[in-house]
């Protein structure tokens, strides 16, 4: 996970450093392009904001998409990221606020232990180990712009666990406020990668404590319990139709025997009948009463 919050946290700082110093135009397009080559999936950002008057710029709606085969909405999100600044001069930005509202983590993971963050995090390994991670560096190979940040605010930060035993449910947590404060003073300016860091470190302890408040294997060890339960329901319900099936075809040969004896039994009766008809027809015939006189 920490591979890509931190890649999430440079793409944030230094796109909003990028869009104060040259403008908002094409920002949009370069964060959703680096980002989707670096994590290989869909990264979209819903749009940029700018106030040169205020010194303000913000982003909004940044997702990073799952890979093929995981079906939770996203594996990362941010609701919206709002950067004031205090001065810019030459390499050096000097940042008042940096506020991160509504970030969210779902960690999904499958069967075979396998998750969507591992994947996405292992895409950014292999693109970094191809060098394409060295066309972020300046032409003079530098880090970029240093920076000083007065105060950083993250709320409402949502955490979340998905599992297929959990049949498409998420278990979640919030993790309460995290607020950092005089980044990158004490050394003349930090890179955006470490300000990303001091950030990711914060948000890491924060999830951390989250996670440990998301009893997960009493949670999945619940959900086994719901499957071996229904599991049983069903193979009782089997049973019962298997018995009443059973007891319907007993019922039934039963039946099929008594009406065999009923037509046996009226069939005797009948040839007796028509027997003794025949008889009493041929007694009258050749033995009838005689005549007086």
């Amino acid at each position: 996970m920490k591979k890509l919050l931190m890649f999430v946290l440079v793409l944030v700082i230094a796109g909003g450093a990028f869009l104060y110093l040259r403008g908002g135009s094409l920002v949009q397009g370069i964060i959703e392009k680096v980002g989707s080559d670096v994590t290989q999936v869909p990264v979209t950002l819903d749009g940029v904001d700018l106030s040169l008057t205020e010194k303000k710029v913000g982003l909004r709606g940044l997702t990073v998409a799952n890979p093929a085969g995981f079906e939770s909405d996203h594996a990362f999100a941010l609701g919206e990221v709002s950067v004031s600044l205090n001065s810019v001069s030459g390499d050096m930005v000097a940042i008042k606020e940096v506020l991160i509202d509504a970030p969210s983590v779902i960690y999904e993971v499958k069967t075979d232990g396998g998750s969507n963050i591992d994947v996405i995090s292992s895409n950014i390994e292999k693109y970094a180990g191809s060098g394409g991670g060295e066309e972020a560096t300046t032409e003079e190979g530098g880090e970029g712009p240093k920076i000083t940040i007065d105060d950083v605010y993250i709320r409402n930060v949502q955490v979340a666990v998905s599992t297929p035993l959990l049949a498409g449910q998420e278990i979640g947590t919030k993790l309460p406020e995290i607020h950092l404060e005089d980044i990158g003073k004490d050394d003349g300016g930090a890179s955006p990668a470490e300000v990303a860091q001091k950030i990711l470190d914060a948000i890491t302890k924060g999830v951390n404590v989250g996670i440990a408040d998301i009893d997960l294997d009493a949670i999945m060890a619940d959900a086994q319990a719901q499957l071996d339960a229904a599991a049983g329901k069903l193979t009782e319900a089997v049973d019962d139709v298997t018995k009443q099936a059973t007891q319907a075809v007993d019922d039934a040969k039963q039946d099929a025997a008594k009406a065999v004896d009923d037509a046996k039994q009226d069939a005797a009766k009948s040839v007796d009948d028509a027997k003794k008809k025949a008889s009493d027809a041929l007694g009258g015939l050749f033995g009838g009463k005689k005549k007086d006189g």
